[in-house]
């Protein structure tokens, strides 16, 4: 079963946000990258000590981004005073916890007595008489101090002194940095203030954190709405996307159930199709089947005869074979009379068409008849002079409001003197003596002979001209 005390929590805690992630311990003298990302001392200095190279830059071994190392190396990196005494007051807060059961010795003094209350600014642990002591002195009296089952109950909560500790000046070891400059956007201290800030904007610590926190909660709200907008515009897209699928899903079934419908469709039609050519042939069978009962009966009558013609007259005397003329005369005139039956053929189409049960798509397809698109016939193309035009000429003489004409099909006037004319020799002559020339696409074009070329538009032929049909 989990182990859900106060101690196996603070650990949870601990290991998702108070541990450095270089070392996987507690964070000791953590520093701050300028990706905000923090890391002990002593695991930085490792790493620049194992890269072997003098370089000014630290990569960040969480996402990669540099930071550049000051002149004093790592100690000069920023402290993270927050996380500090984050960390210390959840070490103090575990030492308490397990020591629940144990006695707690002051700190203060020297006869090791159990201690009953803890100054929070002083940051030790007191005995009976030296919290007397402490509330005595002018010095202490109005530092803050709770009582040890106070705090191991949860009533009072531990505050690391490290919180109200005041960072030193890098550049002016001994002085507080106590102003923020907001020009140069950097803490500094009342040596930096009076002699490298002079001119700059200059301000409390206090009343700068009072208006940088206002300006974070104002961009915070920006970012709120920001993603309050995104996750809109996410729903929309999951919505859009839940739609697109079902639409897909919708579409891939549609396409399935009309792929079924005509498989089904074209089974049920072979089917119906198969039955059909079984019932005919099953007419055709019977028509074949008696053709041969009647043949074999015919063959054997005849066999039988003949067999006993030759039987009766196998070495037979004259005598015996003349009394017998009259009879062997007319079995052998009955064998030859009798007739054969005209053959029967297989099914044929005329079989298919006469069972009047199959439609015409049924009859040409059991007559394997394909029914192909007619060909399109190629175009000629003539130039304005009444020449047939080259390949290059047709490409760049052809317009939308030109036709492409070809010779199809051509009415002729035969007029007095003139002879019948064969199709073929209708289409020679277009092609030597014809003089067409582009038109509208919607007028009729009028062939006439060479030495007498007229070009009329309409439809009624003049002077034994004939419009070209099908155009």
């Amino acid at each position: 079963m989990a182990d859900f005390t106060p101690e196996a929590v603070l650990d949870v805690i601990s290991r998702g946000h108070l541990d450095c992630s270089i070392c996987m311990e507690r964070f000791t003298d953590p520093k701050l990258l300028k990706c905000r990302h923090n890391f002990c001392k002593k695991c930085l200095e490792d790493m620049m000590e194992a890269q072997r190279k003098a370089l000014n830059v630290i990569c960040c071994p969480a996402c990669r981004q540099d930071t550049v190392i000051p002149k004093a190396g790592i100690a000069g990196l920023d402290s993270n005073f927050t996380l500090k005494a984050l960390v210390d007051e959840v070490s103090q807060t575990e030492i308490l916890l397990r020591r629940q059961r144990s006695r707690i010795i002051c700190e203060l003094c020297v006869e090791g007595k159990q201690a009953v209350s803890r100054c929070c600014d002083c940051n030790v642990n007191l005995c009976q008489e030296c919290h007397t002591s402490h509330k005595r002195m002018k010095t202490t009296n109005a530092h803050e101090v709770v009582t040890i089952d106070d705090l191991r109950s949860g009533k009072a909560t531990y505050v690391s002194g490290q919180r109200n500790e005041i960072p030193k000046c890098k550049k002016h070891d001994q002085q507080d940095l106590i102003f923020y400059c907001a020009t140069c956007s950097t803490l500094i201290c009342t040596a930096c203030a009076a002699v490298d800030h002079r001119a700059h904007i200059v301000g409390d610590i206090s009343a700068a954190s009072t208006e940088f926190e206002e300006i974070i909660s104002h961009l915070l709200k920006k970012v709120e709405e920001k993603l309050k907008k995104c996750k809109a515009a996410k729903d929309v897209a999951l919505q859009s996307r839940n739609k697109h699928s079902k639409m897909v899903s919708e579409k891939q079934t549609a396409i399935t159930q009309k792929a079924d419908e005509d498989v089904a469709r074209i089974r049920e039609n072979e089917r119906r199709l198969k039955d059909q050519l079984l019932e005919i042939s099953a007419k055709k069978e019977k028509q074949i089947a008696d053709h041969l009962t009647q043949l074999e009966e015919n063959t054997r009558h005849t066999k039988a005869t003949l067999d006993r013609v030759k039987n009766d007259t196998f070495k037979i005397i004259p005598f015996d074979l003349l009394k017998m003329k009259d009879s062997i005369l007319h079995d052998l005139e009955v064998a030859e009379g009798w007739s054969i039956p005209d053959p029967v053929r297989c099914m044929t189409s005329e079989d298919f068409k006469q069972s009047g049960t199959l439609s015409q798509a049924d009859l040409d397809f059991l007559n394997g008849v394909t029914k192909r698109p007619p060909l399109q016939p190629r175009p000629r193309i003539y130039s304005n002079s009444g020449q047939k035009a080259t390949p290059n000429e047709a490409r760049g003489q052809v317009t939308e409001d030109e036709a492409a004409i070809t010779p199809v099909e051509v009415e002729v006037q035969v007029t007095e003197g003139e002879a019948a004319i064969t199709p073929q020799v209708i289409n020679q002559k277009i092609e030597d003596e014809a003089a067409i020339t582009p038109v509208q696409k919607d007028e009729d074009i009028f062939v006439t002979h060479k030495k007498k070329f007229d070009k009329r538009v309409g439809r009624r032929v003049i002077g034994g001209g004939g419009p070209l049909q099908g155009y």
